[in-house]
């Protein structure tokens, strides 16, 4: 009906909306085909690359969804979600750092789900072992809700302490407290933290509250 109706007389445009239906139902075959042949005539054209890129994506073709995802990125630097794609690839090719890159630009394009991207950034940060970078994206995610994730406030703990912050655990745990009383996990930090201060009595009290 698209098709039918529309007046303007350019054909790649209304070829267009027959591949976004293709695509749109799944048939990423057939939207690669006709993608394909839309191209070799008008090579930059934005919404067909994107839609070839993204069909070979759905497919699992990573080399060729990466070179076509390059290209349009080189057009609009300004698509969160192809960063997001180019992403996904790199992680998936084990290059943490290059997914870091574009997680970063889809962040700076104002990706919708800020919270997931910090999250792969720490996956990445966790294989490449750099610790000082995990507790700094601990923050983040932490920062983004009134009641973090227990788990979160747990592992930005464990972490500050593994960074030699004391402070900053021992300040971590005091406010955890106030909202996970009943976590044990967070009296035991505090007791690590004592022990590593020497004061062996307060670890012991608070050794025996999560014991309780």
């Amino acid at each position: 009906n698209n098709y039918r109706n529309l007046k303007l007389d350019e054909l790649y445009y209304k070829n267009t909306l027959i591949i976004w239906a293709f695509f749109e139902n799944k048939n990423y075959p057939i939207a690669i085909m006709l993608s394909s042949e839309i191209l070799e005539e008008r090579k930059n054209y934005k919404p067909v690359l994107k839609m070839l890129a993204q069909s070979y994506f759905e497919l699992n073709k990573l080399k060729l969804a990466n070179k076509f995802l390059i290209e349009y990125a080189r057009i609009d630097s300004k698509s969160p979600d192809v960063y997001y794609m180019i992403w996904v690839i790199s992680q998936k090719n084990h290059d943490y750092i290059k997914s870091n890159i574009f997680l970063n630009l889809a962040l700076d394009q104002k990706y919708g789900n800020i919270e997931s991207i910090y999250r792969l950034q720490l996956y990445n940060y966790l294989i490449l072992d750099q610790n000082k970078k995990i507790s700094e994206t601990f923050d983040k995610i932490i920062a983004l809700k009134k009641k973090p994730d227990s788990n979160d406030l747990i592992l930005a703990t464990y972490y500050s302490i593994i960074n030699n912050k004391n402070d900053k655990a021992s300040l971590l745990t005091e406010t955890w407290l106030k909202l996970y009383p009943e976590k044990e996990d967070f009296y035991w930090f505090k007791a690590w933290i004592k022990i590593e201060e020497g004061d062996l009595e307060q670890a012991t009290n608070l050794l025996n509250k999560a014991k309780e």
